[in-house]
């Protein structure tokens, strides 16, 4: 008897007259798993051909004829996967042995600490308010120490020196005439002594040049040291695609490189694990051409891209009382972002903005638009006396109940009356009175945001400017008188690292530096600065005389 399942023979002898087998032998006609002529060797071939042929076609110097449309995925698209404090860490610390040996970190642990000073300065009508670092000659009295994600430094972990006490003629008193004066002839100053692996991001010098790892001299670079806590990506490859770089670029760009993810110079991180901090050397030229640098650069005309703040003098609204949950009545801004609502919600950036926004969608009031509307309302959540229940509306529009007189800028659901149409909200109305509300009445403005500009008019008596507060989903118009170019808190450049690979670039990290020399070099025939020093012999050039 020949099985067809599995190619094997059956002999069977058996007694007929009583129906009993004799006895059953198996044996196959191959040595092989499953025979030649089988299904099941039959599928394990065509298994192993599709296998072969998958291999055979990603091979890279084949991949492209066999997909061409792959070529596609050849990108160098960068999207932003920050580090939680959960995950693992990223450390980079700006010319970190300025005032030590060049090898000071290398291999070595350390902790960078920033002297935050106790007066800032900065705004009082500033939204988001941040931490101004001192100067490096700055005394202890006049500032605390902060670690990277702004916490206290306590004392006991402190590795800034003493400041040392010198004979200083010019003191009169305490504090007169400077706050390092600590009595008649006595002042501090800040210690010469500085501790290894620190981070020195706000006053680096780009053509003081920098010492290799094995300490060889360089010119027109700087010292970078890294550290990461799990392996660095490293590809066979060296193709500029694969691999973890340590990127320099302008954020928000600038009038020359209007994308900021134009990379300035960059190095490839060719450590796969490093102990501690690892020592490299970025080039401080400007997107790889000797005879520029980079410079202690600041925008000083308005383009489209250009980080503004918002003065006090911009206008102020007043719109509907705001929403109480105990009464379940007044007015709220939709849409609901992850990080706002209204003008400030921005568009999703992770899937952790999708999972935030889906929860808060569940509570009551409910908006009737999402991020995906390129629009901004005023809602309101009122009560029917009929039907007994709440439910939201858009709030009325405000309007002129009186025409004779000024102040008499109303709505149905506003409390009182103002002075004007409101230029953000139809619903709302703007007050002259010194940016107060009356009788419960929501104060809405934008003074002390910063935002980005997205379209310029200049033609007008009073120029005017369009500026987004949510990632370019939605845009207000603002007189340019309004703003100001913001340099406070915006870094003049900032290292990012980014894994690379052949479908899009990854950023995990960006930090901030400042470069404080040289000057950039000004810009004679578009009467701005450029985003580099020109460089001459060596020398920084103060205008664009030298080509």
């Amino acid at each position: 008897i020949y099985n067809y399942d599995d190619g094997s023979f059956i002999f069977m002898m058996i007694r007929r007259r009583f129906f009993t087998v004799f006895a059953v032998l198996f044996f196959r006609t191959t040595t092989a798993q499953y025979g030649e002529d089988t299904n099941q060797y039959k599928l394990g071939i065509a298994q192993q051909q599709e296998l072969l042929t998958e291999e055979i076609e990603s091979l890279p110097d084949v991949n492209y004829y066999f997909f061409p449309q792959r070529q596609f995925l050849y990108a160098n698209s960068y999207t932003f996967d920050f580090l939680s404090a959960s995950s693992y860490r990223i450390g980079i610390l700006i010319d970190p042995c300025r005032f030590n040996s060049y090898n000071c970190c290398m291999n070595v642990f350390g902790s960078a600490e920033y002297p935050a000073a106790l007066k800032s300065g900065i705004e009082q009508e500033r939204y988001f308010k941040y931490i101004i670092i001192s100067n490096e000659s700055e005394i202890s009295s006049n500032y605390y120490l902060v670690y990277e994600d702004g916490s206290k430094v306590l004392t006991t972990a402190d590795r800034t020196a003493d400041d040392d006490a010198v004979y200083d003629l010019s003191c009169v008193s305490k504090s007169v005439p400077t706050s390092n004066c600590q009595g008649r002839n006595y002042a501090l100053q800040r210690s010469v002594y500085r501790p290894p692996c620190m981070d020195n991001n706000q006053t680096l010098n780009a053509i003081a040049g920098c010492t290799y790892p094995d300490g060889t001299p360089g010119t027109n670079c700087f010292q970078v040291a890294y550290s990461s806590n799990v392996f660095s990506v490293q590809c066979a490859a060296d193709d500029g695609h694969c691999g973890t770089y340590l990127e320099v670029h302008i954020p928000h760009g600038t009038p020359y490189e209007p994308d900021e993810n134009t990379v300035i110079a960059e190095v490839k991180v060719d450590q796969r694990n490093v102990s501690g901090f690892y020592t490299t050397v970025m080039p401080s030229t400007y997107m790889f051409n000797a005879s520029k640098v980079l410079c202690s650069y600041a925008e000083s005309v308005y383009r489209i891209g250009s980080l503004v703040y918002v003065r006090p003098t911009a206008p102020v609204c007043c719109c509907p009382q705001p929403y109480q949950s105990t009464t379940r009545i007044g007015s709220f801004q939709c849409p609901i972002g992850a990080d706002g609502v209204g003008a400030f919600a921005s568009k999703f950036q992770s899937l952790a903005d999708v999972l935030s926004v889906d929860s808060l969608l569940l509570n009551y009031p409910f908006c009737p638009i999402d991020l995906s509307y390129n629009q901004d309302r005023m809602m309101c959540s009122v009560y029917d006396m009929h039907d007994r229940r709440h439910y939201t509306r858009n709030c009325s529009a405000a309007y002129k109940s009186d025409p004779l007189r000024t102040r008499s800028w109303t709505s149905v659901d506003l409390l009182s009356q103002y002075d004007d149409a409101c230029p953000y909200y139809t619903s709302c109305a703007k007050t002259l009175d010194q940016g107060k509300c009356r009788a419960g009445d929501l104060k809405f403005s934008f003074i002390g945001r910063v935002g980005v500009i997205t379209k310029l008019d200049n033609t007008q008596v009073i120029p005017q400017a369009w500026v987004s507060f949510n990632n370019l989903r939605t845009s207000y118009q603002f007189s340019q008188v309004d703003l100001q170019l913001e340099t406070t808190s915006k870094s003049m450049y900032e290292i990012w690292w980014v894994v690379r690979s052949y479908t899009g670039f990854t950023v995990k990290k960006r930090k901030a530096f400042n470069v404080s020399f040289p000057a950039c070099t000004f810009d004679t025939t578009n009467d701005r600065y450029f985003p580099y020093a020109i460089l001459q012999n060596g020398e920084p050039q103060p205008n664009s005389i030298v080509p």
